[in-house]
C-alpha cells in the first residue's frame, strides 16, 4: 500500500510524454512546472506520516509512554508512566459494632486519622509521568516551554476525564 504514495516524478513525467517530446530540454522544462506538485507531495508524505503515528497510538500506558519518548527521550527512553495507588475505602463503624476500623465520638478525647498526610499527595491524579531530572532543561523558561511540549502531547492522547501529574525524579 506505500508504494501507491511513492512517485518516481522524472519517471512519471517521462513515461507520460509522447516518445517524440521526451527531449532533455523539455523534460528539465516539465520537471520545473512540477516543483510545486513535488513540494505538496513531500507535505502530504509527512502529514500522512505523522497522521498515521497519531492513529496508532491511543491512551493506553504503553502507547503515552512511547508517544513521550519517542518525543523527549529518543535515545534513552527513560519516561515512565505510573498508574496512581488505588487506596482502599475506610468504613467507619461505632464502637459496639466491633468491626475493624471504630469511629470515635469527640468526647473520647482521642484524635482519630484517616489518613497519613503523604498518602493524600497527587489526589485526584490518574497517573504520573516521571521525566528523569537530566531532561530538565537549565532555565525557567526553558522548562515551561518543555512542560508545555509535554502536557500538549499528553492533552491529546489521554481520555478526557484523566489527570497527570508530571514529576521530575
Amino acid at each position: 500500500m506505500d508504494n501507491v504514495y511513492n512517485i518516481n516524478w522524472r519517471k512519471f513525467i517521462i513515461e507520460n510524454l509522447e516518445v517524440d517530446l521526451r527531449r532533455a530540454k523539455t523534460v528539465k522544462w516539465l520537471e520545473v512546472l512540477f516543483k510545486p506538485i513535488i513540494r505538496l507531495h513531500i507535505e502530504f508524505l509527512a502529514f500522512r506520516t505523522q497522521a498515521l503515528y497519531k492513529v496508532n497510538h491511543n491512551s493506553q500506558i504503553c502507547y503515552l509512554q512511547a508517544v513521550l519518548n519517542d518525543s523527549f527521550d529518543n535515545v534513552q527512553r527513560r519516561i515512565i508512566i505510573r498508574n496512581a495507588k488505588i487506596k482502599e475505602p475506610l468504613w467507619f463503624y461505632e464502637p459496639e459494632e466491633n468491626k475493624p476500623v471504630v469511629f470515635y465520638e469527640p468526647e473520647d478525647n482521642k484524635p482519630v486519622y484517616f489518613r497519613e498526610e503523604w498518602e493524600l499527595l497527587g489526589d485526584g491524579a490518574d497517573f504520573t509521568v516521571l521525566v528523569p531530572i537530566d531532561l530538565k532543561p537549565l532555565t525557567a523558561l526553558e522548562e515551561v516551554a518543555f512542560l508545555i511540549k509535554m502536557k500538549a502531547q499528553l492533552d491529546y492522547y489521554k481520555l478526557f476525564v484523566k489527570n497527570y501529574i508530571i514529576l521530575w525524579v
